[in-house]
């Protein structure tokens, strides 16, 4: 989990650093992007055989697989 936390951080500082304006808005949103994949990874990495997201999603609306 480690490794994969300094990935994802390696690569929001790799990307910042290559933008060629460096809007507010846009550095919000890499970082809100990578928070969310991080999160799934955590949830993925964390427990492989627990229901997915995409599941938990379509019991929440009430849809049948």
């Amino acid at each position: 989990m480690i490794i994969f936390s300094i990935m994802i951080i390696a690569i929001i500082i790799y990307e910042i650093i290559n933008m060629e304006e460096k809007v507010t808005k846009d550095i919000a949103l890499l970082i809100g992007i990578s928070v969310f994949t991080w999160l799934a990874g955590f949830l993925y990495i964390s427990d492989p055989y627990r229901d997915s997201i995409v599941k938990l999603i379509m019991d929440t609306l009430g849809i049948k697989m």
